[in-house]
């Protein structure tokens, strides 16, 4: 081997420290280690790098990924698809040679890239976190509706539908459309969306808007029908007992906005029937579904319980027996209460 070589070898095998730059996705302070099995052996390159689930869809290409460098490698970690569950790990030197491995196993691996030339490098990968599950969404359905009066059950006239985040809060404005003869009643509706939903924009005959403007009720009559169709029983009487008392105010509020427009005459507002709505949507969504109770394994322990309880102490030194009967009684205590819970939960 010539000096050269040999002083390369030397050089690579002394111990580095690498910082991972500072991208989204909680790239570790690296040390990459390195030493050599003998003179004509290849350096042994160590060193870390983390990518978390959490974070799958920040990271899906070279250009985003995760990614350490050091003697001669550029590592770079990314997910290859949008589940989360295969990554890729991609190894670049400055010559333009890449290796390209691909694993799904959460955790950490350890992956090796020999490249025959200068160094095995061993990359221990850490997967850490959850794949995010995905916002549920849902249809937002925005008629237009013509009436001759405010009672009316009314015609629609217009139709379209949108696609939210539940849980989101969305201002939806009217349509723009003009219907002949008929006027716009209010204006725009702001609404959190929680399951499918429906929106309505009123249009009066404009012989009979002078005056009194009607308030819109269709709103907040359609969202007491939804809170109208749920079943007790299938959530916990807390949570169902604070939206049924939400129900119950929305519920005369709606009363009272139909007197107020047979009567065409009132104080109550659009605003006091669009606050009513939101509260009532609030109430719904804040509705917890009851937890099934989880039954604990016991038969380990009891295992262990039933060995400890046929040992003989006297075959022991008191030193040895002294924390093994300690455990031994902690270990009954717990299996105890582990008993009770499960029947309990049964």
């Amino acid at each position: 081997m010539n000096k050269k070589l040999m002083k390369a070898i030397l050089a690579v095998a002394t111990s580095v420290m690498i910082v991972a730059p500072q991208v989204a996705g909680a790239v570790e302070v690296v040390s990459a280690n390195t030493s050599t099995v003998s003179a004509k052996a290849l350096a042994m390159v160590e060193r870390s790098i983390s990518i978390s689930r959490a974070d799958v869809h920040k990271h899906t290409d070279k250009e985003s990924a995760v990614k350490v460098q050091g003697v001669g490698l550029t590592i770079y970690a990314y997910f290859q698809s949008d589940d989360g569950k295969e990554v890729t790990l991609f190894a670049e030197k400055p010559d333009g040679d890449n290796y390209v491995k691909r694993f799904a196993k959460s955790g950490t691996t350890n992956i090796n890239f020999d490249d025959g030339k200068t160094a095995i490098h061993r990359v221990k990968v850490n997967i850490s976190g959850q794949i995010p599950q995905p916002i549920e969404q849902s249809y937002v359905t925005i008629n237009d509706v013509i009436k001759e009066n405010a009672s009316d059950k009314g015609i629609v006239v217009g139709m379209r539908e949108s696609l939210y985040d539940n849980g989101s809060t969305q201002v939806i404005k009217p349509s723009g459309n003009v219907y002949d003869g008929y006027k716009l009643q209010g204006g725009n509706q702001t609404i959190k969306v929680n399951g499918d939903m429906t929106v309505t924009f009123v249009y009066m005959k404009e012989s009979n808007t002078g005056g009194y403007v009607p308030l819109n009720l269709d709103t907040l009559r359609s969202t007491l029908t939804s809170a109208d169709n749920l079943k007790e029983g299938d959530y916990i009487a807390s949570t169902w007992e604070a939206m049924t008392k939400v129900r119950t105010a929305s519920r005369k509020t709606l009363i009272d906005g139909v007197t107020q427009n047979d009567n065409k005459s009132g104080s109550m507002t659009q605003a006091t029937i669009n606050t009513a709505n939101t509260n009532l949507q609030n109430a719904i969504k804040n509705l917890v579904k009851p937890v099934a109770p989880v039954r604990l394994n016991v038969a380990t322990l009891q295992a262990s319980v039933t060995k400890f309880d046929n040992l003989n102490e006297a075959i022991y030194t008191p030193a040895s027996w002294k924390p093994l009967s300690v455990s031994g009684a902690t270990g009954k205590t717990i299996l105890t209460k582990a008993i009770v819970q499960n029947s309990s939960n049964a």
